[in-house]
């Protein structure tokens, strides 16, 4: 593979979330490195206005892609049916998270059993984006030629085993520079504080609070990204008992703002490439999930110090993450190494508590 003359990224114009900053870090990063690329709307959210919060991206917009050999468009998972629109150039597809696309949600149905809100989203994205009309299309001779990327290991691992397809590790980037200029209370001074994100496993959190949990729980919620971090700078814990469908951001966010993360043991979380904390504070899912997670609330309560400072590791491996990003940009779409979940030799750090 030789490096493209225009990279075009289909993202969704209005939203902000960690996937569509994703694509603008991609965009950012590819013209760093001397790529001409740009973000192109899709076409349901032209009309929407850009999110301010990503104005510092290098991300310029362009109306449509150019379909010419020598041109790649990428699209993430989600989007990827929109690839059909190119004929000549490159297909890639950008698999930001797994649980999330047609192809895989009715398939992964079953780890969403005890979240009936969420099972009953997946199955309306099955039925929306016809997983077998999906997976279909991917025989077809105009999509055998698709490259695909994953933002995690966990993505690397499922598309290959699903699809028989290696993908390149290419991922993401939490943005620590503008999130270093917060204050940060000091331990000692957090109390019983738990931030959780509602969307992302909230019910376990109403579960723990009817159990009555001595903790004070505080919803990320109807705030802005300065006012969740302003939050999470005060939060003695993050918990997150998502589904980890990629390596999700707000984590890692929690981690920089001082708290010890708790995550639940499944998706990309239950990877300790992707979510590199010690495993005590992952959370059993399998079982009676509000009792595991009282346990290792307690356990972190008990020794609040203690148990951050076990997570040193994972902040100094949050901090790595530009670095390790930017090289996987330059190693896949200016070097051509495809097929790897390294995206390059050495770019990848295996993560062990001892290290």
């Amino acid at each position: 593979m030789t490096p493209y003359e225009t990279v075009y990224v289909l993202y969704p114009r209005g939203s902000r979330t960690g996937g569509p900053e994703a694509l603008h870090q991609l965009v950012h990063t590819l013209r760093g490195v001397g790529q001409d690329a740009y973000l192109v709307p899709l076409a349901a959210t032209a009309g929407a206005e850009r999110v301010q919060e990503y104005a510092h991206y290098d991300a310029p917009e362009r109306a449509t892609i150019r379909d010419e050999p020598g041109c790649a468009v990428v699209a993430s998972e989600t989007a990827v049916r929109r690839l059909s629109m190119a004929r000549q150039a490159t297909r890639i597809c950008w698999w930001l998270s797994v649980d999330n696309s047609p192809l895989f949600a009715a398939g992964r149905e079953k780890t969403y059993m005890n979240d009936p809100g969420a099972r009953a989203r997946l199955l309306r994205t099955a039925r929306a984006g016809r997983g077998l009309v999906y997976r279909t299309a991917l025989r077809q001779p105009g999509w055998r030629g698709m490259v695909h990327l994953a933002q995690s290991h966990y993505a690397w691992n499922f598309v290959f085993d699903h699809l028989d397809v290696a993908p390149a590790l290419v991922t993401d980037y939490t943005p620590v520079g503008h999130l270093d200029a917060f204050a940060k209370k000091p331990m000692r001074d957090r109390g019983l504080t738990v931030a959780y994100n509602p969307k992302k496993g909230g019910r376990l959190v109403e579960e723990l609070i009817r159990a009555g949990a001595p903790h004070d729980f505080t919803p990320l919620s109807g705030m802005s990204r300065d006012e969740v971090f302003r939050t999470l700078c005060g939060s003695a814990v993050y918990l997150d008992a998502g589904h980890h469908p990629g390596k999700d951001r707000m984590p890692r966010e929690a981690a920089l703002a001082g708290a010890v993360t708790l995550v639940a043991r499944r998706g990309s979380a239950a990877n300790s490439r992707d979510v590199p904390i010690p495993w005590e504070h992952k959370i059993d899912m399998s079982g009676d999930a509000v009792r595991s997670a009282r346990a290792r609330l307690d356990d972190v309560f008990g020794a609040l110090e203690d148990h951050k400072g076990r997570q040193s590791r994972y902040e100094r491996f949050i901090r790595g993450e530009q670095g390790r990003f930017e090289r996987e940009v330059e190693a896949f779409f200016r070097q051509g190494k495809v097929g790897s979940d390294l995206a390059g030799d050495s770019l990848a750090e295996p993560w062990s508590e001892e290290g």
